[in-house]
């Protein structure tokens, strides 16, 4: 099942673009990663499986894997969100995919046992290899990433208000009077 929402926009991907040349030499290959590129102090790369066949359909498959663990500790969990991109050149546009959980949450968890999470079913084949469409064009197509470590602070603020009493002496010195101090201000 898809367990992604796709959306079109203007802007490129903010953390990662790559432009893959003569992609009919390289849908031969099961496989085809990225350079390293690094966001929020980790090591990432994209995975694009040109030959993913589901339910009798191939599919172009995308993925963002943690390139380096070497740095981490061997029980390491990274939760970060991302978004993966793939350019339409005649619109001048990206189709965006982006997790979706039926929590709410689009954040995903890395770690030593799952370092690549992605989409299978990104876009049919039948889809891409049309030049109409605009993603595959003279044996060409950029791909691309976004992606948010989410990493916790450790610290946690409180807002609190706070409600004060104001003491006025009465004019004789016997009894006094109190009054909020939030209704002294109208």
């Amino acid at each position: 099942p898809r367990r992604f929402i796709t959306i079109i926009r203007d802007t490129p991907p903010a953390h990662y673009v790559l432009n893959i040349q003569s992609f009919s030499i390289y849908s031969k290959l099961p496989r085809l990663n990225s350079a390293v590129f690094e966001v929020g102090g980790y090591n990432w790369k994209l995975s694009l499986c040109p030959n993913n066949i589901q339910n009798g359909q191939r599919y172009l498959s995308l993925y963002l894997v943690m390139a380096d663990d070497s740095s981490l500790t061997p029980d390491w969990e990274i939760k970060a969100e991302f978004r993966l991109f793939l350019y339409n050149q005649i619109t001048g546009k990206y189709l965006m995919a982006e997790a979706f959980c039926s929590s709410g949450t689009h954040e995903r968890r890395f770690s030593s046992v799952k370092k690549e999470w992605g989409f299978s079913q990104f876009i049919s084949m039948r889809t891409f290899k049309n030049p109409s469409n605009g993603y595959l064009v003279g044996d060409s197509c950029v791909i691309g990433a976004e992606v948010l470590p989410i990493r916790s602070s450790g610290r946690v603020d409180l807002f609190q208000l706070q409600i004060q009493w104001l003491v006025f002496p009465s004019l004789d010195g016997i009894s006094g009077s109190s009054q909020n101090i939030d209704s002294m201000k109208s």
